[in-house]
């Protein structure tokens, strides 16, 4: 569940390219358009026994107070040991995951200056709605960038996510093997730190 059309166009290349297939876990990324909106569609899911997983932004723009974003934490169950109100990163937990204080500005941040040269060009070329260029700009850099250090908080999310919907530990170990194919053979001890620390803020 994803506040609005930006991260629905925009998250499948980046998870894509980091091995997580949606199509063969059966995941569903949805515009829910609204961080307030998040936990009723987690109530509604879950009253279907439908696994959820929430991404959101810390941007206080329509939650000044951050009710909205405790209640999404709390709905999740969430055990947030920092507090998650103030991230201004990445943050990859159990079931949800914080795109520093805005979604667009947070991936910009991580794959500039090549994200700005990117986003000025598709905006050229396809015009500047949001969603749109978000999209654009993500499979132009998931098809060029392999760095494992810059796809870190990706590949958690990756990880994340398939753990949540896996329905068998093949699933899980399919995610390994694509992720050590793509990043090298490190990524076999990063995953398995990963999952001792899953929780953990970049």
């Amino acid at each position: 569940l994803v506040e609005g059309p930006t991260e629905s166009l925009a998250l499948p290349e980046y998870l894509t390219v980091c091995g997580c297939d949606l199509v063969k876990l059966g995941i569903a990324i949805i515009s829910v358009w609204g961080k307030g909106n998040i936990s009723r569609y987690i109530r509604l899911f879950e009253a279907y026994d439908i696994p959820t997983f929430a991404i959101f932004d810390n941007d206080p723009k329509d939650d000044e107070s951050g009710e909205k974003r405790k209640e999404i934490v709390e709905t999740m169950g969430e055990e947030i040991t920092v507090d998650f109100l103030s991230i201004d990163e990445i943050y990859v937990g159990k079931r949800m995951a914080i795109f520093g204080a805005d979604f667009e500005q947070t991936v910009r941040r991580l794959f500039n200056p090549e994200y700005e040269v990117l986003e000025t060009s598709v905006i050229l070329e396809f015009g500047p709605a949001k969603p749109i260029v978000a999209r654009e700009v993500a499979k132009i850099i998931a098809g060029a960038y392999n760095d494992s250090t810059i796809w870190d908080s990706f590949r958690k999310l990756a990880l994340a996510i398939t753990k949540l919907v896996s329905k068998t530990e093949n699933d899980a170990t399919d995610l390994v093997q694509t992720m050590k194919t793509l990043f090298g053979d490190d990524s076999d001890t990063n995953n398995r730190e990963e999952e001792n620390a899953i929780d953990t803020p970049f």
